[in-house]
């Protein structure tokens, strides 16, 4: 796959993975319970901490897709250290 294509494909990949795996998975939650499967407390346990880390993760994850659409040159130092 090309480069140009690649920067293409990569981010509407990610956003119909994400719509898929979160967003529809989520609704049909909320709609079957009438609870935000999202709302995480802000207390001080484990299940908070998960919480964040796991949209931590998908910010990230957002980040770098966006990263590597926007600037090769950049994302270059995201690259693991051979």
């Amino acid at each position: 796959m090309t480069e140009t294509a690649l920067k293409i494909f990569l981010p509407i990949y990610f956003l119909a993975w994400f719509a898929l795996a979160f967003a529809w998975r989520s609704y049909l939650t909320w709609k079957r319970t009438g609870r935000n499967p999202y709302r995480l407390g802000k207390s001080d346990n484990a299940h908070d901490f998960v919480g964040v880390l796991f949209r931590l993760t998908m910010a990230v994850s957002a980040g770098v897709v966006l990263l590597h659409s926007l600037s090769s040159k950049l994302y270059g130092y995201l690259a693991p250290i051979v």
